[in-house]
């Protein structure tokens, strides 16, 4: 009888077409991976085994098996639209804890700022801490892969306000490279750079100081703790010594005694200059001399260290070398009285405080600075930056998601966690472009973006469907040439049986 093979035959059509088309209808689902049928066939058996005669009874579909082939990646305009290129998942975790692996990368912010699904499910990463590369002393940041998270953005996070100097690092405090130039002469007043009973800038904040007291002159804004701006200008002055040159600094255009040195490695602030000729450290004390900073150079310009009035050096002269800066200390209570004063002589009455840590003390690095003959330049930086908000996001290729913040700096949130499987169809559909895991799928690995079996990821893009919509409708006119011709089979068997039927 050929009725058993032929109703085999269109079960297993019907079922081939039934994923045909589950494959056409996902054909635009951002992450879907096609299926295909895969059929075996069906031999009876019995205890002395299978007869060299038999021809079988049919078939069936051993399995529907997903294929999981890379995707066409689209550009999108949402950055939160993630796409991962070559192998791995995204790891969701439900509001209940129940994880699940996804493709799709369509994600968006949920009311809390957390990365989430259109089911609400969370995408799931590692956090942040601290690496210091041992070369250069830089701190970046790095995964830490012991601290699993829920991905969040805070869309009401902002920046708190950093202190020149608190950074840890090489590029601690304030850095000036500048050249002066070595053909200007020692100036004419280089003597009258003092402090008065009145600010430099005079009491009604004229220009400070007289040009005849310097060569040039460059300023710089630092922040203190609670991000206000102050600026400090440095003055330059040759001296009369051969490839030194004097610094003086005044903040905010206060008298110069707000701003105190103290020599590399040492423990009492100096002041630089005082009208009296006195000097004194940051508590009131009197110091036996003036912190005159110098830069010393040698005969090829190029900068050799520090020098600080009644400091002795670990080099001959008493000159500390680059590595070892002197810092400077801003007397913030000094500045705000002065400016106040300045505003009553101006008939402002108008009283200015300073609520942040004073004094304010970074070092000041002036590596890399020469004395060449051409033209005064100056490339500074510093650490401190004021208050900010939220402006923007990005996502690395390597996970990294980093927020970006109005006062110019950035801060790495945390950092996207992939999971693979060392037999991705082993994993069971869920529906909603989730698989979950399985017995047959094998242990979850997890790991960051480019790891070593796990791909990268791309912003602001999708992974297509992998449907090859032109080999889906052929397959499915193959299906349906099978599905007839199965039918066929039983009209002919139904044919033979008429015809014993009537037999007389």
């Amino acid at each position: 009888m050929g009725f058993q093979q032929g109703l085999s035959g269109l079960n297993v059509s019907a079922k081939n077409l039934d994923v045909i088309g589950n494959n056409v209808a996902n054909a635009n689902t951002v992450g879907f991976k096609n299926s295909r049928t895969e059929f075996a066939d069906i031999f009876a058996t019995t205890l002395v085994g299978l007869s060299g005669t038999q021809s079988g009874i049919g078939a069936y579909v051993s399995r529907v098996s997903q294929q999981f082939t890379q995707g066409n990646i689209t550009s999108s305009a949402n950055p939160l639209d993630i796409a991962i290129n070559d192998n791995g998942f995204f790891r969701m975790s439900s509001p209940a804890g129940a994880l699940s692996y996804t493709r799709n990368g369509q994600f968006k912010l949920d009311q809390f700022g957390f990365i989430v699904d259109n089911r609400g499910s969370y995408l799931t990463g590692f956090g942040v801490t601290k690496a210091i590369d041992p070369l250069n002393g830089v701190a970046t940041d790095v995964a830490d892969r012991g601290k699993p998270i829920n991905l969040r953005i805070d869309p009401n996070g902002n920046s708190a306000p950093q202190a020149t100097g608190a950074s840890i690092g090489s590029d601690n405090g304030a850095l000036f490279k500048v050249n002066l130039d070595a053909r200007s002469a020692v100036p004419t007043a280089k003597n009258a750079f003092l402090s008065s009973a009145t600010p430099v800038g005079g009491p009604l904040g004229k220009p400070i100081p007289d040009a005849s007291s310097y060569n040039t002159a460059t300023s710089l804004q630092v922040y203190d703790s609670q991000g206000f701006a102050h600026s400090l200008t440095t003055f330059y002055v040759k001296t009369e010594t051969p490839n030194e040159w004097a610094v003086k600094m005044v903040a905010d255009g206060a008298s110069a005694i707000n701003v105190q040195v103290r020599e590399p490695g040492g423990a009492t602030f100096k002041n630089q200059v005082d009208a009296t000729g006195a000097a004194y450290d940051n508590t009131g004390a009197a110091l036996p001399g003036l912190a005159d900073l110098r830069l010393v150079f040698d005969n090829n310009g190029q900068f050799v260290g520090y020098k600080i009035a009644g400091a002795t050096g670990p080099l001959p002269g008493g000159v500390y070398p680059p590595t070892t800066p002197p810092d400077i200390s801003l007397n913030l209570t000094g500045i705000a009285s002065e400016l106040t004063n300045i505003n009553q002589v101006k008939g402002v009455n108008t009283t200015v405080t300073y609520g942040a840590t004073t004094p304010l003390t970074f070092p000041l690095n002036f590596a890399s600075s020469t004395q060449f003959g051409s033209g005064f330049t100056a490339k500074t930086q510093q650490d401190g930056y004021a208050p900010g908000q939220l402006a923007g996001f990005a996502i690395s290729p390597q996970g990294a998601i980093t927020v970006r913040y109005t006062n110019g700096q950035t801060r790495t949130e945390g950092f996207v966690r992939m999971a693979n499987f060392p037999n991705q169809q082993g994993l069971q559909p869920a529906g909603n472009n989730q698989w979950v895991q399985t017995f047959q799928a094998g242990a979850e690995q997890t790991g960051l973006p480019g790891d070593a079996g796990f791909g990268t990821l791309q912003s602001g893009a999708v992974e297509d469907s992998n449907v090859d919509l032109t080999a889906e409708l052929v397959n499915m006119i193959t299906a349906q040439r099978s599905y007839q011709a199965n039918a066929q089979t039983i009209k002919t068997q139904d044919s033979v049986l008429q015809t014993l039927v009537n037999l007389r």
